[in-house]
Parts: structure tokens; C-alpha cells; sequence
């Protein structure tokens, strides 16, 4: 399983990165420390942990964001709107968020 998910990583080179990483002492006590940022500039220490990590990282990030469309989907699609077609309901998503995040705006007439 882990090789058909990392193909281009050697076992032997990976146990070698995670024995280094382990005897490191690496972390930083800082209250404003980044994850992200800090595997960003590690990654050319320890590559196939980097990789690793960020696939890990992003899962929740990832799971969010689908919780989040899935439940405004849910307040959308109504038992009198159950006909929506895929389109309408793409774009009205689309919309939202671009309304949100301040990308997109109501004119006013």
C-alpha cells in the first residue's frame, strides 16, 4: 500500500530520513509556529518525509472545505427545489463564495 502511494521513495532512504529526524531537535516553542512553513523549508532535509507530511496536513483542510459545500448544499436543495439542475447548482455555489470572499459583488442598479 505505501509503495503504490510512493513509488519514487526508496524504504531504505526513508528509514535513514526518519531515524535523522527523530534525533533532531527540531521544533521551535514559538506560540506563532507554522507547520506548513516549517516542512516548506525542511523539505530539502528530508524530501519523502516532507511529502509525506504534507499529504497528511492536508486531509483536514481538505475535509473542511467539503463539509462546508455539503452543508450549504443541504439548506439549498430543498424539497421544493429538488429539481435543480447540476449547472444551477454549481454556479450558485460558485457565486457564494465568490460573494463571501469579497471576489464577486451585488450591483446595484
Amino acid at each position: 500500500m505505501f509503495m503504490d502511494l510512493y513509488p519514487d521513495i526508496n524504504l531504505v532512504d526513508l528509514y535513514d530520513e526518519y531515524e535523522v529526524y527523530l534525533a533532531a531537535s527540531l521544533f521551535s516553542n514559538s506560540s506563532n509556529f507554522n507547520i506548513i512553513k516549517w516542512w516548506l523549508v525542511q523539505e530539502a532535509v528530508w524530501p519523502s518525509l516532507a511529502k509525506m507530511a504534507f499529504d497528511m496536513l492536508i486531509i483536514s483542510v481538505m475535509s473542511a472545505e467539503c463539509e462546508r459545500v455539503f452543508s450549504s448544499l443541504k439548506l439549498m436543495i430543498i424539497d421544493r427545489r429538488n429539481a435543480l439542475k447540476e449547472e444551477t447548482i454549481e454556479a450558485n455555489e460558485c457565486l457564494r463564495y465568490w460573494y463571501l470572499y469579497g471576489i464577486a459583488t451585488i450591483a446595484k442598479s
